[in-house]
This record gives C-alpha cells, sequence and structure tokens, in this order.
C-alpha cells in the first residue's frame, strides 16, 4: 500500500499502524509456547501462509517465525528486513523485491522452492547475510542484485 500524499501527519499515523500491524503479524507467526505446554491456547497461528505482495513492510522483523508459504513478491523494505532462524514451510517467493537497508536470513530454512528472481538490495554496502546458494550480482556502484550461486565441485 502505497503512503498518503496528503500531510506529514498522514504519513506519520499510517506509519504507526503499518509498524503495529507488522508486530502483530510476527507474533502470530512465532511459537512461544514453553516446551511440553503446547495444550495452552496459542497465540501463534499454525500453518499460517502470508501474501505480502507488493506491500510496504518497514524494518520488518520475522525472526523465528514459521510460516507455511510466503508471498513477497514486488514488496519494498525500507529499512532492515531480518529473516533469521526463520522457516519456510512451503514456497517463499520475492520475486522483484527491493530492499533498502540491512538484509538477514540467518540460519533461515527454507523446506521448499525460495525465489529471489530479480531482487535488488539498494546498498551494498550494508552488512547483509543472504540466503543459501544466494550471492550478490553488480547492478551499479550502489545496488545488487540477489543471484543464484552455483557451488562448483571441489
Amino acid at each position: 500500500m502505497p503512503a498518503p500524499s496528503g500531510k506529514a501527519g498522514d504519513r506519520e499515523g499510517e506509519l504507526r499502524v503499518r509498524l503495529t500491524a507488522q508486530r502483530i503479524l510476527a507474533a502470530h507467526v512465532r511459537d512461544d509456547r514453553p516446551a511440553g505446554q503446547h495444550l495452552m491456547p496459542p497465540a501463534f497461528w499454525e500453518g499460517m501462509s502470508l501474501d505480502l505482495t507488493g506491500a510496504a513492510l518497514v524494518d520488518f522483523d520475522l525472526t523465528d517465525g514459521r510460516v507455511a508459504a510466503a508471498g513477497f513478491e514486488r514488496a519494498r523494505f525500507p529499512g532492515a528486513a531480518t529473516f533469521d532462524e526463520a522457516t519456510f514451510g512451503g514456497l517463499a517467493a520475492f520475486a522483484q523485491s527491493t530492499f533498502s537497508s540491512h538484509l538477514s536470513f540467518d540460519r533461515t530454512a527454507f523446506s521448499s522452492i525460495a525465489g529471489f528472481h530479480e531482487c535488488v538490495l539498494t546498498d551494498r554496502a550494508a552488512r547483509h547475510v543472504l540466503p543459501p546458494g544466494r550471492r550478490l550480482g553488480t547492478t551499479s556502484e550502489v545496488s545488487a542484485r540477489l543471484v543464484y550461486h552455483e557451488k562448483s565441485g571441489d
């Protein structure tokens, strides 16, 4: 959803709503129940699939999240985008997404296809932890694309 072109207060209000929605969503894809107490009512939405196609996800943090599948096609990630130790049980689609700052997929698990076709990182100098099998391919002095990296046989 694009930012409104109205007053600064409107944009600030939209940002607060967006960040609150992201925190609620992230809380529901994390299973924080104590071990052995999985009978208590969970805040965790097990089997959740996300469709955030085209969304603007500000300082997005899905650390420890578990989702069945996720669609982030054409999403914009202004600020950090963190997927550390997240688990994607099905398709994880990031095609044509734009990451504007730090990107981290540290110890992220992909059980199925993880698509990063035409993803752009606009800050090559930021510290990035890339998804398994990906590397940065240069597009300019300041931006890069995520490209598949085939390991050579040693």
